[in-house]
């Protein structure tokens, strides 16, 4: 089964025997994970809704691509486990690496007590006659207003259109057509090609990742149809590597 979320520190573990205690789940869970790296937690419930599955938080992002790779499928009492990537980064990770993403844990938190309470949060609307009816009653804001009007235009130059303009301009804005090999960019210098193949070998298809020397900041990835290489492009894009978000193009062919 392909996983269609990007990866990150927090696997989302399910088919998990219900039969299992607890805390004799975290305490095996712990062991279990603890081979590929440092586990921050384990989050699991007594929730009818929630048995049978958990996630587990690692303080690394390489630690939880190794334990998804090595540990989905494993048989665990009796169970074949289903490990994926979680949607979203845990609070834990976000508390304790993202410190200027500290708002995403403020507002899943009021999100969550909203919702045990039972209140819902309108924002009360402003119609178009009473925006108007503001401007008129003040005319400061009608000359502002007119003057941002008057700078947010600027001067067109009108050229020619002749036939070898708008070949250029097509170039121009043509994009590359989709393939099965992609183009990474603004890689930082600790991304090896060992971290790369266990982030793009998530995906179904991968074929392999090739560096070159000399230029760390940029890999080609090889998938065996554009279907494939444009999943893991889609879900990759922007995807941070030691602080630094990578861009994926398709490779020019």
């Amino acid at each position: 089964m392909t996983d269609l979320n990007a990866p990150n520190h927090t696997l989302y573990v399910r088919n998990i025997d219900e039969s299992i205690k607890l805390n004799e789940l975290k305490e095996e869970f712990t062991k279990l994970f603890s081979k590929y790296g440092n586990v921050l937690d384990i989050h699991a419930r007594k929730a009818m809704k929630m048995r049978g599955q958990c996630f587990v938080i690692f303080e690394t992002l390489d630690s939880a691509i190794q334990a998804k790779q090595e540990l989905n499928s494993f048989v665990f009492h009796e169970k074949a486990l289903d490990i994926q990537f979680a949607r979203e980064k845990s609070d834990l990770v976000v508390k304790k690496f993202d410190k200027y993403d500290q708002e995403v844990v403020k507002k899943r938190r009021r999100i969550r007590e909203n919702k045990r309470q039972g209140i819902s949060v309108t924002v009360p609307k402003t119609t178009t006659m009473e925006i108007n009816q503001q401007v008129q009653e003040n005319p400061e804001t009608t000359n502002v207003t007119e003057q941002n009007q008057q700078i947010q235009q600027p001067q067109i130059e009108i050229m020619p259109r002749t036939t070898q303009n708008i070949q250029e301009k097509k170039k121009e804005i043509l994009p590359t057509k989709p393939n099965r090999f992609l183009f990474v960019e603004n890689l930082p210098q600790e991304a090896q090609k060992v971290m790369l193949d266990l982030i793009f070998g998530q995906f179904e298809g991968f074929k392999e990742v090739r560096t070159v020397p000399n230029k760390h900041s940029i890999a080609f990835v090889e998938y065996d149809n554009e279907t494939n290489s444009t999943t893991a492009m889609n879900l990759l894009q922007g995807f941070e590597i030691k602080s630094e978000k990578i861009k994926i193009s398709y490779l020019k062919v």
